[in-house]
């Protein structure tokens, strides 16, 4: 994996220096975060400073790492119950197993089921299975535009 550590001073003047996809937005649109995503470039933190910059210094780490990409991973790394359930929030599982909720609002109670996901958030609820969980995606981009960019 690449984990990044960075002064943001240092990190910005770096970009704008090696960057000119990033260079002229950061410019332009200052702290305006919304305008700044707007109009700039895609171009990847790999691409526009790690392989450009002279200011780069490599350090290997000796420590333990999950790449926890998906909402499914979360049976990984968190706590899990004698039934495998990795829970978080208010949430209760009755005769159900290998589940993850991640429950920021309300309460989630599981019965008879298994492998699920269940994500609440902020009046929110997504429930997927644990193998369609690296889907989300994919899902979102089906969904109408006042969902997807919920908050």
């Amino acid at each position: 994996s690449g984990i990044f550590v960075w002064r943001v001073g240092d990190f910005l003047d770096e970009g704008r220096a090696h960057t000119p996809e990033v260079a002229p937005a950061l410019a332009s649109h200052g702290t305006a975060i919304a305008d700044f995503f707007a109009h700039v470039q895609s171009v990847s933190v790999d691409v526009g400073v790690m392989e450009r910059s002279s200011r780069v210094l490599v350090i290997p780490g000796d420590f333990g790492w999950d790449d926890v990409g998906v909402w499914g991973a979360l049976r990984r790394v968190r706590q899990r119950d004698v039934l495998g359930n990795a829970m978080s929030g208010d949430a209760f599982a009755v005769a159900s197993g290998n589940n993850v909720v991640h429950a920021e609002a309300g309460t989630v109670v599981l019965y008879g089921v298994n492998d699920l996901v269940v994500i609440t958030h902020d009046g929110l609820t997504v429930v997927t299975t644990v193998d369609k969980s690296a889907e989300l995606k994919a899902l979102l981009e089906q969904l109408p535009a006042r969902v997807r960019e919920h908050e």
